[in-house]
């Protein structure tokens, strides 16, 4: 996705958007899950060798460099969410009896999730609990998906304290 000239605009005013944040979170989100997804890959890639006797030497560090970038999105989409209040907690209870709480954060076109833990939930007593089934997640190619350096320079304006968000 080709950054809009409005966003560019506005940030160099100090100005960010409901729609560029939403667009910064799930660009966040989504390059996070590619990484993940990767990671994983390199993990069953030296799984299947080690099990099969062989050789296994990731020079490149594939797979740490996979969680390395998978831990920074998840980073900066939990700094970008700091910015709004969530509108629920979602628990999601799994075959084996463990549950998960999930602060989530509505948007105009998309939904995000947080995890917390149940020692936390007390701070959100006041939210309404929706109950899961399930929770499907996807990456998404990065050519649709918001520049990852826009979203840093949105970081940084934050970090800095000069800016306003607007509607």
């Amino acid at each position: 996705m080709t950054t809009p000239r409005s966003y560019v605009q506005n940030l160099k005013k100090g100005i960010i958007t409901m729609d560029m944040l939403e667009q910064a979170l799930y660009s966040c989100n989504k390059r996070a899950k590619n990484y993940r997804d990767k990671q994983q890959i390199y993990r069953e890639t030296r799984i299947m060798y080690k099990s099969q006797g062989k050789y296994y030497n990731d020079i490149y560090k594939t797979e740490e460099n996979s969680r390395y970038e998978k831990e920074k999105f998840y980073d900066w989409k939990e700094e970008l969410l700091k910015l709004v209040k969530p509108d629920a907690v979602h628990m999601l209870k799994h075959e084996n009896e463990k549950i998960e709480y999930f602060l989530f954060y509505e948007f105009k076109n998309h939904g995000f999730h947080s995890p917390i833990k149940s020692d936390d939930l007390k701070e959100w007593k006041d939210m309404p609990i929706v109950n899961l089934d399930k929770l499907n997640t996807e990456g998404r190619c990065i050519n649709d998906l918001l520049s990852a350096q826009f979203v840093h320079k949105m970081l940084q304006l934050i970090w800095t304290g000069e800016y306003e968000l607007v509607e």
